[in-house]
């Protein structure tokens, strides 16, 4: 204690030399709960992100009906099917980017969501049966993708982007 060589911590921190700042990372805006401005839950463009995913493998699959198809010979199927395929890349390449918040996935999922919107109403709505439940689906499929288009337009989301 009465030693020289050892400094007195409260000495130095009176003096005012030695002052001590917490290391703790400022928190993303992303991650908050809530976002102050608007209380839109941040989770929304993950959970777009993984709905993306998540439809775009099964529009990955549709590339072994364009092989039986043009192998029939009916290059129309053929093609309906190859843009099937064309939009489940585009989705599921889209999902990844938005999840990491990339400009170019914003406007590739907006693509990809009016594609889709339209294979659902050519798939669930041009159909010949008067009422079926292709039909049902179709309406809320139609409406989930209009509500995550009006999400991803909105300037609050777009700004998160730039």
């Amino acid at each position: 204690m009465g030693d020289s060589n050892i400094d007195d911590s409260r000495d130095i921190m009176n003096q005012g030399v030695c002052r001590i700042q917490p290391s703790i990372p400022r928190a993303n805006r992303h991650t908050h709960d809530t976002d102050a401005d608007n209380n839109r839950p941040p989770g929304a463009l993950s959970g777009i992100a993984v709905v993306m995913v998540l439809t775009g493998i099964p529009l990955l699959s549709t590339v072994e009906g364009s092989i039986g198809a043009a192998i029939s010979g009916d290059l129309l199927l053929s093609l309906k099917y190859l843009f099937y395929f064309g939009t489940g890349v585009l989705m599921f390449a889209s999902g990844w980017g938005l999840a990491r918040l990339k400009k170019w996935a914003l406007y590739g999922t907006i693509l990809s969501l009016i594609t889709f919107i339209v294979i659902v109403l050519e798939e669930g709505v041009f159909n010949p049966y008067p009422f079926s439940l292709k039909r049902v689906w179709a309406f809320i499929g139609t409406a989930m993708n209009l509500m995550m288009l009006i999400y991803l337009l909105s300037p609050d989301t777009r700004d998160r982007f730039e």
